[in-house]
């Protein structure tokens, strides 16, 4: 379950049950309906570790762990890139009694990665063994969560133009063999928190600057900071009464970033004018793993 499909319900009319994302024909990002968004989405309600930026930097010198006996140069930081093989490769050196037995070990939410997408475990492996106490990768399947977007070019303009909804390769409950994973050069990671090697932690988020009633302009050039991806950050002033006079959200699109420059969350100039006896502030970061968390609260000073 994606961390920011709470999202949706802006879209969403309880009234007549009908769910349009039209007008995210032209912000398709905001939902991370692209491979390496999408799954990010989903490990960051546990996962602390995941730092990659896109399918091709998935490995261990991004915190991941690589599942079964299979192996490659832990130095390496992309596939493909800088002089380092990509994925298929990789695979052929190890060759299939490896790769077939690493396929074999991978578990819920483990992730398999080429150099150009990435696909999440859904259930535990289906291990065929022959007479002889092998795998067969012919037989042996597993089932994969994956996901796709196809609003680029010509096709994002025909969608843009037509106002229909854009198109989202979605896919749950499609077996590939083992034989599928090795031919087209599929490795399998996994992450410490899923091995129990680091704790699962609670959501936290911070601002760099530190002290009670800060000025608007302190707030504004600060920097908010959390241990999970953030997924929108809330600026609310509330009068005395605690009615909100105004709230303003920033959507991060990133979705593997950590941190927000607030001169991008919220307008200093639009603050300023609410400096009443009373009146309070409060930033808060609606974080990938499903927490809404409070990072700064105070008066205006």
């Amino acid at each position: 379950a994606s961390g920011n499909l709470y999202r949706m319900l802006e879209y969403y009319d309880s009234e007549t049950g009908v769910l349009d994302v039209t007008d995210l024909a032209e912000n398709t990002k905001i939902f991370g309906t692209a491979c390496s968004g999408t799954t990010g989405w989903g490990w960051a309600r546990v996962v602390n570790s995941a730092t990659c930026a896109w399918t091709a930097g998935l490995n261990t010198h991004y915190g991941l762990l690589r599942v079964g006996p299979y192996s490659y140069d832990d130095a390496m930081v992309r596939y493909g890139e800088n002089g380092f093989p990509d994925a298929k490769p990789i695979a052929r050196q190890n060759g299939e009694t490896k790769m077939f037995a690493s396929y074999a070990l991978m578990d819920v939410a483990d992730c398999i990665v080429n150099n150009g997408h990435v696909r999440m475990i859904a259930e535990k492996p289906e291990v065929v063994r022959k007479a002889d106490g092998s795998i067969d990768g012919e037989k042996s399947r597993v089932m994969i969560v994956e996901q796709g977007l196809y609003t680029t070019g010509e096709d994002h303009q025909r969608v843009s133009a037509d106002r229909i909804p854009y198109e989202i390769q979605g896919c749950d409950g499609r077996y590939y063999t083992f034989r599928d994973l090795y031919d087209t050069g599929y490795l399998p990671h996994t992450f410490k928190e899923f091995l129990g090697q680091d704790p699962v932690e609670p959501g936290e988020a911070k601002l760099s600057v530190t002290g009670e009633d800060l000025a608007v302009e302190a707030l504004w050039g600060s920097t908010l900071t959390a241990n999970y991806v953030v997924s929108d950050v809330f600026t609310t002033v509330r009068d005395a009464s605690g009615k909100v006079l105004r709230r303003e959200v920033y959507r991060a699109t990133n979705h593997f970033t950590r941190t927000v420059k607030m001169i991008d969350a919220f307008s200093s100039g639009t603050m300023r004018g609410y400096r009443e006896p009373g009146n309070t502030i409060e930033i808060s970061a609606q974080l990938g793993n499903g927490e809404l968390v409070v990072a700064y609260s105070g008066k205006i000073a």
